[in-house]
């Protein structure tokens, strides 16, 4: 299977519901999920083996 670049500004623009994680790619095993956040977002998420983060600002 060929590997694509993604779009998060598309992906984001697919759904408008905010704290509803949506997947957006699959590899293997692992999801990789979107979800849009209202409000400031407080505190951290810290990456595990088996779990990272980013963060996008934007409208």
């Amino acid at each position: 299977m060929p590997y694509a670049p993604i779009s998060f500004a598309a992906k984001f623009a697919r759904f408008s519901e905010h704290w509803s994680p949506r997947i957006i790619a699959q590899m293997n095993d692992y999801h990789f999920k979107l979800a849009k956040i209202q409000g400031s977002l407080s505190g951290t998420l810290t990456p595990t083996p088996t779990r990272s983060s980013l963060s996008w600002t934007g409208k």
